[in-house]
């Protein structure tokens, strides 16, 4: 899970390279991170979020990963049994990644 200490609200994806490996083809551990994210968010966050998981030890990886797919929109489409991308609404800058409820993934 994301960490945060009580003096900052950092989000910290938890996913290091070691656990990572070079695993091609995996989306697993990418999922995992973006759903930490998103969970860190409160459960939705502008697309444009993802940078937080780049940035993060081996968010290169991650990065190769969402890549393989077309990007982040391909993979959020790939991996629609978890995460919904919604529409740019008023006043935002792009599309937002969501966690589908648990009702949305029972369906």
């Amino acid at each position: 899970l994301p960490s945060a200490s009580p003096s900052a609200n950092v989000f910290q994806c938890m996913a290091t390279p070691a656990m990572l490996g070079d695993v091609p083809g995996s989306d697993d551990l990418t999922v995992q991170a973006l759903i930490n994210l998103l969970q860190w968010g409160g459960g939705r966050r502008p697309a444009s979020a993802i940078g937080y998981i780049y940035s993060e030890a081996g968010g290169h990886i991650h990065r190769s990963v969402i890549q393989s797919h077309g990007g982040v929109r391909n993979f959020v489409k790939a991996h629609s049994d978890v995460f919904a991308l919604e529409p740019q609404g008023p006043g935002e800058t792009c599309p937002s990644i969501r966690l589908l409820s648990s009702q949305e993934r029972l369906a």
